[in-house]
């Protein structure tokens, strides 16, 4: 099983996914999937775990959509705030403000391009992906109290694994 990186690690965008070489993508994806199952979680992004590649999935249900090299082309202007959880940050909760609904453009796994509208929980997840790939904690679009709670709670979280095994707690 893949290990998944604390914290976000990449300070720029990662690499465009080429389609090139077929298998390499297939595999990457099968290890998000595998992991997401493992951890019973909603989402993860390639740069999670260590790969400097814009793909990432989202369970809906029973079944994983794949997103390969995604964007957000629009966003409402109508705001949603839920608490938002990450494997990247164990044992950290935040109340999170986004768009309700967006309007993404990506490529499948064959390198299909699709254009679709997602709303409520589908595009939030989306959008917390995408916080990932661009290396920004998920927090950034945060309320000023609540952003600031969460830089301050993830320090308090940090020096605790920092002081013991370093082991994700259970999420």
């Amino acid at each position: 099983m893949s290990k998944l990186i604390v914290g976000n690690v990449y300070q720029s965008i990662p690499e465009k996914v080429q389609f090139d070489n077929l298998e390499y993508i297939a595999r990457i994806i099968d290890e998000l999937i595998t992991t997401c199952k493992s951890h019973n979680a909603v989402g993860l992004s390639a740069t999670q775990l260590g790969y400097n590649l814009q793909v990432f999935v989202i369970r809906n249900f029973t079944d994983y959509s794949v997103y390969i090299n995604p964007r957000i082309v629009h966003t409402s202007n109508e705001l949603a705030q839920a608490t938002e959880i990450s494997l990247s940050y164990p044992g950290l909760a935040v109340k999170v403000n986004r768009p309700y609904s967006i309007r993404v453009r990506y490529q499948t796994d064959n390198g299909t391009t699709k254009t679709e509208t997602l709303e409520g929980g589908p595009a939030r997840l989306f959008q917390h992906e995408m916080s990932h790939m661009r290396g920004k904690p998920y927090w950034e679009n945060a309320d000023f109290i609540n952003r600031n709670k969460a830089i301050k709670d993830w320090k308090l979280i940090k020096r605790k694994l920092s002081k013991s095994s370093g082991a994700l707690p259970p999420v």
